[in-house]
């Protein structure tokens, strides 16, 4: 087999411009500048919520991984110094180079020589499997069961790992693995990046994410709760002489992070010259600051806002039940009306930027008298009980969940259903999401999405039920199992995706999960912050960023 076919590739980008040209978006082309870039300098950013524990394989939240990914690299990451797409190309980053065995059972990985931990200790071979062992095996001392749960998805084809060289790592699969690669490269929950064994040998996993030390282009500095994160350029970084933009050294001297939990605050922050750059701000108050000179970026961008419904709850386990849920929401009006055509609406959880996006898609569009009908069809044909549907109050990415929710809240009603809506604080709503929906609690809230297609197992297969996966709804349904066992060792591109697609549109015949929208991911930021690459994806590379004042 060679790289080339266990390389992801795009999809059309034709069949994407078609999807996505109503949202006018102002993508940036890339790091290219007629300006010198100024090296100097701190840069504050406006985060939408505080940060999780700064454990990179283990904390959860994209808002957590926008931050750690400034300090950790990976064996592989994506590229993102440009915004070309609409998938961010896979290129080693730890991993100098690879080879795959023919049957895709054996990756021999040769790491880049020279590189150095925060704290002064060499990365090699050891290290690497040190932590893949921190991820995945039970019976490791550094074994992690949070690591374990947020990276399970990336190890589990793994069968045992063999150190072959100071600087090279066999890993052996029980199986192909056809998108390897892309679960690699992912960050949410955890990330497969490699953290220091030296610091962990002195804070342990209960403290480790208090002191955070990897190989990446910043280095940690301090944390204080609720106010600050701070990073400085990490002189040593193993990139600071390459002439490859996607592995250069920061023009930054630091990199500060706020969280801002309110959005109206951070929009205040951006105003006052307090903060630099802000993200998941209100969408009537992008084209204000842009008008008063701000600078916007925002592109496609892999992000679906969705709520899983629990398949466990009387009514929501009849199918007529919930596709009349799916028929009485007016997608297209909270994508154009409430959120300022910012958003595409999503009818299907299958993101823009993924290799098994379909954007003709649309099994079910807003028919309120369909809702109705259906409805009266169904086992709870009077509304049924009141249904408790919990949303956070913001972060991660969370654009105004409440007044969405509250849309939602306000179609269903007019279809004959009753909602209640819980709000919590991110972090908090975090905490019990992973536990899986409970009794009397009939739908979660999420924000989330993935460039590869096996985004779909993260959300369907009965194998990743809840707390232990993120299949916090109960759904299960063989044919679908089966479809998404097929694809995790398909090697063929065309047929992987395609099986990803089929069950896909399985999920959402029997209407399990609720896709609302499709986020365009909006930053905003101060004239004078140069450099910023809007590519796609949900977090960001910093080192090509730079000052102008």
């Amino acid at each position: 087999m060679s790289l080339k076919s266990v390389r992801r590739r795009g999809a059309s980008s034709a069949s994407l411009a078609a999807a996505l040209g109503a949202l006018a978006l102002g993508v940036s082309a890339g790091p290219v500048t007629a300006e010198e870039p100024k090296r100097g300098g701190t840069l504050i950013v406006g985060l939408d919520s505080e940060a999780d524990f700064l454990d990179n394989q283990a904390a959860g939240g994209w808002v957590t991984w926008r931050v750690n990914k400034n300090m950790f690299d990976a064996l592989w990451t994506e590229d993102l110094t440009r915004a070309e797409g609409p998938v961010p190309e896979i290129i080693g980053e730890l991993a100098e180079s690879w080879e795959v065995s023919e049957d895709g059972t054996e990756w021999t990985v040769k790491l880049r020589e020279g590189v150095t931990f925060h704290d002064g200790t060499a990365l090699n071979a050891e290290a690497v499997k040190w932590n893949i062992d921190r991820m995945w095996n039970e019976d490791s001392e550094q074994f992690s069961a949070k690591a374990n749960g947020c990276t399970a998805f990336s190890w589990q084809a793994l069968e045992s790992m063999e150190v072959v060289g100071e600087h090279t790592i066999k890993l052996v699969m029980a199986a192909p693995y056809g998108e390897f690669l892309g679960k690699q490269v992912d960050g949410g929950c955890g990330n497969v990046s490699l953290m220091s064994p030296s610091n962990w040998a002195k804070w342990g996993n209960e403290n480790v994410g208090e002191h955070p030390v990897g190989t990446g282009p910043f280095e940690f500095v301090e944390r204080v709760r609720g106010e600050k994160i701070v990073m400085e350029r990490y002189e040593d970084y193993w990139g600071a002489d390459s002439d490859d933009p996607r592995f250069r050294a920061p023009y930054l001297d630091r990199l500060i992070f706020v969280p801002y939990t309110d959005a109206a605050s951070r929009v205040a922050a951006l105003e006052a010259g307090e903060i630099d750059i802000a993200m998941s701000l209100p969408p009537d108050s992008i084209q204000r600051l842009e008008e008063k000179g701000f600078t916007v970026k925002q592109g496609p961008s892999p992000h679906v806002i969705y709520f899983t419904l629990n398949m466990r709850e009387e009514c929501l386990d009849d199918p007529n039940y919930r596709k009349a849920i799916q028929f009485a929401i007016n997608r297209e009006g909270i994508a154009n009306d409430l959120l300022g055509g910012t958003a595409l609406p999503a009818y299907g959880f299958v993101v823009p930027g993924n290799n098994s996006f379909d954007p003709d898609y649309k099994p079910y569009p807003y028919d309120p008298e369909k809702a109705k009908e259906l409805l009266a069809a169904s086992s709870c044909p009077d509304g049924g009980p009141t249904m408790t549907w919990l949303i956070p109050t913001g972060g991660s990415g969370n654009i105004i969940p409440v007044p969405i929710a509250e849309w939602v809240q306000r179609n269903l009603q007019e279809a004959g259903f009753d909602v209640a809506l819980e709000t919590y604080e991110w972090q908090t709503y975090l905490s019990f999401w992973w536990r899986g929906q409970q009794e009397d609690q009939h739908a979660y809230w999420m924000s989330w999405g993935m460039t590869t297609p096996i985004w779909v197992e993260v959300v369907s297969h009965s194998k990743w039920f809840a707390p232990n996966g993120s299949n916090v709804g109960w759904y299960e349904n063989a044919e679908v199992d089966a479809l998404l066992d097929q694809a995790l060792t398909e090697m063929d591109d065309a047929k992987r995706y395609d099986l990803y697609k089929q069950a896909h549109d399985l999920v959402m015949e029997e209407a399990a999960i609720v896709p609302i929208v499709h986020d365009s991911t909006p930053y905003v930021m101060q004239p004078y912050v140069k450099g910023y690459v809007h590519a796609p994806q949900n977090w960001q590379d910093f080192r090509t960023v730079w000052l102008d004042n």
